[in-house]
């Protein structure tokens, strides 16, 4: 007897088609398997060793018996819970008299129509239907940011400690000048301050709010933090998100994104620092859900992990948003310390991978 295999529809059914003697008086058993349940698949395996291990050289004149077993199993797999078996089994009862029948155009007719009754069946929706996909997840390489920018000051360097040198009799005196380097409105009024200053004679000086300077430095892992991105982190009302965006990821038009997972290499001089906001960006704007966590950032430069394969952030996604410059996160620390201390924060490494999945067969 010799069994072969065809698969129906969505891999609801396998339907096994064993012909027994295979001579001019030929006939033919179908063993319908139910794909879906649990026991499928040791069914799927078992059934050509059922079908061969009695009768290896089976001939013209192999008994009624064989016959019955192959329907038997066909029945038994058809009768479990699923209506659509049942529905099926009774046109495969019909190829089997057509086969019976000795007509070649008959048996031909009706092992058609079988397979045609199990194409008609419904296509399961994987994931809606609560069954587990067939379809691969897939996931890109960490992929490094390649812009950084504090959030609340876009000039440079060189400009923001010039900050420094501006006199005052009221905070409100050093907002215009933050804003003329590059400070956000916002940033410069909650953030400045007016304190007494030495360098001049007992008179009063603008203490700037601090921003992420070196942002370079967040593109790279580097092996210190003298070369990472840097805060100075006060007992203030304003702190500076990190901004890392360009990730340059590469994902085809067809994909649907499962999941995105930062690393974050951050450290503290002295441990006074946690998450204040944690936020992804689309199209450049924070989205979704803040994924700050509760613990102190570590005094070496060590990895802290966001999301995951299966978490979008509770935002959606097309694989445009993705490949788009204005992809990305959002960090902003606090700091923990004593009101009249402050603290240093470092950021020298962000990495993203995308996970997502492609139409499958």
């Amino acid at each position: 007897m010799k069994c072969g295999f065809v698969a129906h529809g969505t891999l609801l059914f396998i339907s096994a088609i064993c012909c027994i003697g295979c001579g001019d008086d030929t006939s033919v058993a179908s063993v319908v398997i139910d794909a879906a349940s649990t026991d499928s698949v040791g069914a799927t395996e078992a059934s050509p060793d059922a079908a061969t291990s009695d009768a290896p050289n089976a001939t013209a004149d192999t008994s009624d018996a064989e016959t019955e077993d192959a329907t038997e199993t066909r029945s038994d797999a058809a009768s479990g819970d699923s209506p659509q078996a049942t529905d099926v089994t009774t046109t495969v009862d019909a190829t089997e008299s057509a086969a019976e029948s000795g007509s070649s155009d008959a048996r031909g007719d009706a092992l058609a129509a079988a397979d045609a009754a199990m194409d008609s069946l419904p296509k399961i929706d994987a994931v809606s239907d609560g069954v587990a996909s067939m379809c691969p997840i897939l996931q890109t390489t960490p992929i490094p940011a390649g812009a950084a920018a504090s959030g609340g000051f876009s000039g440079t360097d060189v400009a923001y400690y010039g900050l420094y040198d501006a006199v005052c009799q009221i905070s409100g005196d050093c907002v215009p000048a933050c804003v003329t380097a590059g400070g956000t409105t916002a940033s410069c009024t909650e953030g400045s301050q007016c304190l007494p200053d030495e360098t001049l004679d007992g008179g009063l000086g603008c203490l700037p709010p601090t921003y992420w300077v070196t942002v370079s430095g967040a593109l790279s892992e580097s092996d210190t933090t003298t070369d990472a991105a840097q805060l100075i982190l006060v007992d203030i009302p304003y702190d500076d998100p990190l901004r890392l965006t360009e990730f340059g990821v590469t994902i085809p038009d067809d994909a649907t994104i499962s999941g995105i997972q930062f690393d974050v290499r951050r450290a503290t001089l002295d441990g006074n620092a946690t998450d204040e906001t944690v936020e992804i960006l689309q199209d450049g704007v924070p989205q979704g859900t803040n994924y700050a966590q509760s613990g102190a950032w570590p005094t070496v430069l060590t990895y802290a992990r966001y999301g995951g394969a299966y978490d979008t952030w509770g935002v959606q996604w097309t694989p445009a948003d993705i490949r788009a410059s204005g992809f990305g996160i959002t960090i902003t620390p606090t700091y923990t310390g004593p009101s009249a201390a402050n603290e240093r924060a470092y950021i020298d490494s962000v990495r993203v991978t995308v996970f997502y999945t492609r139409p499958c067969e």
